[in-house]
């Protein structure tokens, strides 16, 4: 009785994230541009930049993308072949600890150890796929183990490891692998910070500018349309790849013997991680950490470093929440049309720009009987559920593909109903899943800067914009040591998942 509460509970409360988060604001913002249809001749005449800048942008994002496939296989290999390798709790913190900080951090380290790599794509390319390289050797190795090896380890008494891999191995992950890349390709087509600290304009840094300099949601909205149909359809052929994975295990199960890696492949993941880290932090605080500099960030700025992990914290626990709504709606026959639609619409903030999400939060929020929203820091919390909110539904659509469905059927002869199955075997025996998540939302949060430019509140400065403040000015010692409190902060949350994923050894 207890979880059918629970798990009804969870559902009414994602329902009411999805009307905050994406059905009004939709409403609202399709209202606004109603009135506001007709085009200016400074857009037809800042037509072709657009189209220069949008190429660039994919570029970028793809080069990127291939190459964070390319440097993720090592620990992928690691995390599929050991049993348990996330269990590690250095492993896990390692890995964790890298994405969970905001990328324009490391981008500053490296800036100081490398200095002649402001306004080069191609660093920029290197240093966004160091970043983000763990978070996709963790999504492809957990996905070898759901797919079948058996023919891959069959392979390997008539040929190499290597050749074993590539044509075998590579084509049994080739959904994952291709739902993998979809989604980095997202997050580096629309991403800011990186290429802000590199000095470089793509259309993320145009379409802001255009947003803050002019009025009225048609002036973002006409921009932003080569925008939005270059990552709708990166993000429509992820999810349609979602769809197509394997639902159940094949061969791979918890108990089975650990099998250990290549000393090679180990090596390659302990220089990987040691040049993502200890490098361009190390580069960061050399000659400028100081006791005394970090407990000046501190006392000048402890207000802005909570509220901003709070409304981070707050960002990726609704998008969370938002994820159970999904897991709950998801049937092995599918789901219901309204949840498909929901959805839909978060897949479509999400592939739209951050100076977009803004102005649709200005019209939803910022009159009528939600105005009071507007000056308050939920406004910027909302926003970035908007922006990043379909990785954690996402990430929930496919925890209720793969819970086991003898168990599934089990808890319905013991009784449970649908609310029961997602109060017991989607949330809690996932919650580190769902941690991971969460904690990943609200990492993005924290390094957004678009959204967060539009929705400025009086009541604190957004971390982000702190660093490139202080970028700008030259205050290097006060970057420094806000950098490296994020970066406490993203080793602290690493701690957190890395000992969650611990405490469920003996019960899964």
């Amino acid at each position: 009785m207890k979880a059918s509460v629970t798990g009804k509970a969870i559902i009414g409360l994602a329902w009411l994230a999805y009307l905050c988060v994406l059905v009004w604001p939709m409403i609202a913002f399709l209202g606004t541009l109603a009135l506001e249809v007709r085009a200016s001749d400074e857009m037809a005449e800042s037509f072709p930049r657009w189209l220069m800048l949008v190429g660039k942008s994919a570029w970028m994002a793809l080069a990127t993308t291939l190459a964070t496939l390319a440097i993720s296989i090592p620990a992928a290999v690691i995390i599929a072949r050991v049993n348990r390798a996330l269990d590690r709790p250095v492993l896990a913190v390692a890995l964790f600890s890298i994405v969970l900080a905001p990328p324009m951090v490391y981008v500053f380290g490296w800036q100081r150890l490398i200095p002649h790599v402001v306004g080069s794509p191609w660093a920029c390319v290197a240093m966004w796929s160091l970043w983000a390289w763990p978070m996709a050797s963790v999504l492809l190795g957990w996905g070898w183990t759901h797919v079948s090896r058996s023919t891959f380890e069959a392979s390997l008494l008539q040929t190499t490891r290597a050749r074993a891999f590539l044509h075998v191995g590579l084509p049994a992950m080739r959904h994952y692998i291709a739902m993998v890349a979809c989604c980095c390709f997202v997050f580096f087509f629309n991403e800011y910070s990186v290429p802000h600290a590199c000095g470089l304009i793509v259309y993320a840094t145009e379409l802001l500018g255009w947003a803050t300099s002019t009025n009225g949601a048609a002036a973002v909205v006409w921009p932003a349309l080569p925008s939005i149909g270059v990552t709708l359809m990166a993000v429509s052929a992820a999810i349609y790849l979602a769809v197509r994975l394997p639902g159940e295990q094949t061969d791979y199960h918890e108990t089975d013997v650990v099998m250990a890696p290549n000393p090679y492949v180990m090596i390659l993941t302990l220089v990987l991680i040691c040049v993502s880290i200890v490098i361009p932090v190390g580069a960061l605080c050399v000659k400028l950490l100081s006791q005394e500099a970090m407990v000046e960030a501190w006392l000048t700025y402890d207000h802005e470093l909570k509220m901003s992990l709070m409304v981070a914290g707050a960002a990726g626990l609704v998008s969370v929440l938002m994820g159970w709504g999904v897991a709950g709606a998801t049937r092995s026959t599918g789901m219901s049309y309204a949840m498909r639609g929901i959805l839909g619409l978060s897949i479509l903030f999400g592939a739209a720009p951050g100076a977009l999400v803004g102005e649709t939060f200005i019209a939803a929020y910022n009159s009528g009987p939600f105005g009071w929203v507007y000056d308050h820091w939920p406004i910027v919390m909302l926003g970035n559920v908007a922006r990043f909110g379909w990785i954690a539904m996402l990430g929930g659509y496919l925890i209720a593909r793969f819970v086991d469905r003898d168990l599934q059927a089990q808890a319905g002869t013991d009784g449970a109903d649908e609310s029961g199955v997602l109060a017991h075997l989607i949330v809690m025996m996932y919650w580190p899943i769902w941690l991971a998540l969460g904690a990943v939302v609200a990492a993005l949060s924290m390094s957004e800067l678009p959204t967060s430019a539009l929705l400025r509140v009086p009541g604190f400065t957004p971390i982000a914009h702190l660093l490139v403040e202080k970028f700008h000015r030259f205050e290097d010692g006060m970057l420094v040591s806000l950098s490296v409190w994020l970066i406490l902060a993203s080793l602290s949350a690493a701690a957190i998942i890395a000992l969650a994923k611990m405490s469920t050894r003996g019960h899964r």
